[in-house]
């Protein structure tokens, strides 16, 4: 590979997926999760690009699908770095580039906090977000108005 930034860039830009987890803690407080996965048929492949970014782990589902995941904070702030560093004029011009600066926002806006320390203000934010990124309400099982009232409820 003689650039390995382009390689992982073009799998992100095709086949990566930017989100965010909207999660009800215990507590009964909002708690957003920046997150990433990769689906592809290789797992070589997903090797190699876990490998170059250097986080995240790899499952394989019961069909032989296997996928890249990032959840943990550590590994979201690493890719974030990793593809800040490397992205070039061809990426910024694809329609994932937009996804990601959502998704860096959010996890700028979420590095290091936890419910305790988090504004309502960026918790709402961050559902604009989240939505805007997976572009509708469409297959979820909380609306973005439900995720903003349970947040003022807070």
């Amino acid at each position: 590979m003689s650039n390995p930034a382009h390689f992982v860039l073009g799998f992100i830009a095709g086949e990566g997926s930017f989100h965010v987890r909207l999660v009800v803690k215990q507590n009964e407080k909002v708690r957003p999760y920046p997150a990433f996965g990769l689906k592809v048929d290789e797992i070589t492949i997903l090797e190699k690009i876990r490998t170059e970014v250097g986080a995240g782990y790899i499952t394989t589902n019961k069909d032989g699908h296997s996928t890249w995941q990032l959840q943990s904070e550590e590994d979201v702030l690493c890719l974030n770095d990793y593809v800040k560093r490397h992205k070039g004029d061809w990426f910024e011009s694809t329609h994932k580039h937009e996804q990601f600066k959502k998704w860096s926002e959010v996890v700028e806006l979420t590095k290091g906090k936890s419910n305790a320390n988090m504004e309502k203000s960026d918790k709402k934010k961050i559902v604009e977000m989240s939505f805007s990124i997976a572009n509708s309400d469409n297959g979820r099982a909380v609306t973005k108005k439900e995720w903003r009232q349970r947040i003022e409820n807070e």
